[in-house]
């Protein structure tokens, strides 16, 4: 199989579900029956932790964000600010035509980790092809 280089943008669909979130974490502190000096101090964290963890992981702007990844035969590396480090695809990966689950272990981390790719953080060539590649590995 040749081999595929596939660059990761910010997905507008991970930005709209996680936006969506935080818009239902503030109407549910409208309905809580506290004082409203608690639900404005509840309203200020969580808009502002979670439009920190926005810019971060919806921005691809973390370090340790996955930005490259490359497939070469059985060989899987993913790249991200700092450095690459090659991957060991597992078998629990979820591929569907909305987003990829990719379930992965690295050499030096004992616990299995995972990585969300939505379809429109890829070009529509470049996500008909990892589809491909996750089917036939």
């Amino acid at each position: 199989m040749p081999e595929l280089e596939l660059d990761l943008n910010p997905s507008k669909q991970f930005i709209m579900l996680f936006m969506l979130a935080m818009v239902a974490c503030l109407i549910i502190i409208a309905n809580l029956s506290i004082l409203l000096s608690i639900k404005i101090f509840l309203w200020l964290f969580v808009l502002s932790y979670g439009g920190h963890a926005l810019l971060l992981s919806g921005f691809l702007k973390m370090k340790k964000s996955i930005r490259k990844i490359r497939l070469i035969g059985d060989i899987c590396e993913f790249s991200d600010q700092l450095h690459s480090y090659p991957v060991k695809l597992l078998g629990d990966s979820v591929v569907s035509r909305f987003c990829c689950i990719l379930r992965y272990k690295t050499p030096d981390y004992f616990l299995a980790q995972s990585c969300v790719i939505f379809r429109d953080s890829l070009k529509q060539d470049d996500y008909r092809k990892l589809l491909v590649y996750l089917k036939c590995h």
